[in-house]
């Protein structure tokens, strides 16, 4: 399935996320995902990285992040 969310670095280091409605649920549910579970991390990869991100580039000059990992810290002390 392919899963319409991006993201990208753009020259001046700035971290883009692009995606239109099903794409941001599916990085929310990710997020959400780790948080109840307790899981430390969760890996994100484009289709060209074995996953289900698309692999288009929609920033102008971007470059395509196609690994990206989402830590949870949820045995942090602030938590």
């Amino acid at each position: 399935m392919k899963i319409d969310l991006s993201v990208e670095l753009t020259k001046d280091n700035t971290i883009e996320i692009h995606g239109n409605n099903s794409g941001l649920k599916y990085l929310i549910k990710n997020i959400q995902e780790i948080i109840k579970n307790k899981d430390d991390h969760v890996n994100l990869l484009t289709i060209n990285y074995g996953g289900e991100l698309v692999d288009e580039l929609y920033g102008i000059n971007n470059k395509k992040i196609n690994h990206i990992k989402i830590f949870n810290w949820f045995n942090n002390k602030n938590n």
